[in-house]
């Protein structure tokens, strides 16, 4: 009971308060920003030059060679392409295990950091501001980047 005073306490004494719940679209967001654009280009680039020095290697082989060849550059590139989506799946999938179901967490932006809830749990914890070092707008949502790799979610 103390705990739900406490939290309505911060709620009302927020700057700004989000709510919403984590899904799958937003764990695909969070994959392809922190893929990036420059490592896919940096992929295609391999994968490229990759074809083009296979194909003069197999081209004075064998026919059968160049098309064995050919399909492993097209799985490559299918795992590629494909392996954000399962990892959000994943995420998305771990998440739902870990919490019993769909839940809403609550994030209240405040003078001293940003407080998030987890309505399901009950849970609570607190991220200064000072430890965000990056963050970006997607469609869904807000993702801010701390310290060590760790990226901290909030629905838009």
């Amino acid at each position: 009971m103390e705990e739900k005073k406490q939290y309505d306490d911060v709620k009302e004494n927020a700057a700004f308060v989000a709510e919403g719940s984590m899904t799958h679209e937003m764990f695909f967001d969070l994959q392809k920003a922190w893929t990036g654009r420059k490592t896919v280009f940096l992929c295609i680039l391999i994968l490229f030059s990759v074809i083009f020095v296979w194909n003069l290697i197999t081209m004075y082989l064998d026919f059968l060679v160049t098309v064995v060849a050919f399909a492993v550059v097209v799985v490559y590139a299918l795992v590629l392409f494909w392996s954000p989506y399962a990892t959000a799946k994943r995420q998305y999938e771990t998440m739902l295990i870990a919490n019993g179901g769909e839940t809403r967490i609550i994030h209240c932006f405040t003078e001293n950091g940003i407080e998030q809830y987890n309505t399901k749990t009950g849970a609570h914890m607190h991220y200064d501001y000072l430890r965000i070092r990056k963050m970006k707008k997607t469609k869904l949502c807000y993702l801010l980047w701390l310290e060590k790799n760790v990226v901290y979610v909030v629905a838009r």
